[in-house]
């Protein structure tokens, strides 16, 4: 049972569900051809490009839900794959028309800091953000940046945030967080980044920055954020970092 082709257009700022299904490969065609691919769980779930075509199936029946980034020159396309039994229809093919890098960086939580910081902090989510296609052609902005592949979840009754990189850039010091925030209730989550904090052990930290994708999630809906650290007192890019956010009782607009 398979649902029927959909034909849409993505913004990089938006992660795409897709419904796979064990024995079965779902398609992503885009418009332009991939420079790369990551998945985030590769020892359960295979990915394959071809031209324009992207494809990705789980190889073994207990995958857990996964996320797939395709790197393009346009921007990187983001989609949470959720792996489904038997009876749920699953998406056999999602046919992109056009990419929209529509991806903003949030500037600097504080407003005292100096243009000249804030300029450094949405270039280094910028880097973050195109990282795998900066690699395939071995840019001169990795040269300052160190990665780690992380993949810790933090779980609520109404969202769950999935760390999925974590970077640090060497002449800054800072250490920059890449994440994807899920709304697993029926209803709208939005969230306050004023008051976002990230956990190592029983230590609370405040973010220089946080860039959220979207601040409100609609049901079942998902965004791909950043936060950066200030790695000066010793924060390692490894460590096991907690993210905490904070939920608002206000109503989202219209």
């Amino acid at each position: 049972m398979a649902q029927e082709v959909r034909t849409l257009e993505l913004s990089t700022s938006v992660v795409q569900p897709i419904t796979a299904r064990l024995g079965n490969a779902s398609i992503i065609q885009i418009p332009i051809e991939p420079v790369a691919t990551n998945v985030g769980d590769p020892q359960m779930w295979l990915t394959e490009k071809a031209e324009k075509l992207v494809s990705i199936k789980p190889i073994q029946a207990g995958a857990r839900d996964t996320n797939l980034a395709i790197i393009t020159r346009q921007g990187t396309l983001n989609f949470s794959v959720h792996l489904a039994p038997d009876t749920e229809p699953f998406t056999q093919m999602v046919r992109v028309t056009r990419i929209v890098d529509d991806s903003k960086p949030l500037s600097p939580a504080s407003s005292n800091r100096s243009e000249t910081l804030a300029e450094t902090i949405v270039q280094e989510i910028r880097t973050a953000q195109n990282y795998y296609a900066l690699k395939q052609v071995n840019a001169g902005e990795l040269h300052d940046v160190e990665q780690f592949t992380q993949m810790h979840e933090t779980d609520t009754q109404n969202h769950s945030c999935t760390l999925l990189q974590s970077f640090r850039f060497r002449e800054s010091r800072h250490v920059l967080l890449h994440f994807i925030t899920e709304n697993k209730s029926a209803s709208p989550v939005s969230f306050d980044p004023r008051r976002t904090t990230v956990r190592i052990g029983e230590t609370l930290f405040s973010p220089m920055a946080v860039s959220l994708g979207r601040t409100t999630l609609p049901p079942k809906g998902s965004a791909e954020n950043f936060i950066i650290l200030d790695g000066s007192n010793g924060l390692s890019p490894q460590q096991k970092f907690e993210i905490l956010l904070v939920e608002t009782t206000d109503s989202p607009a219209p």
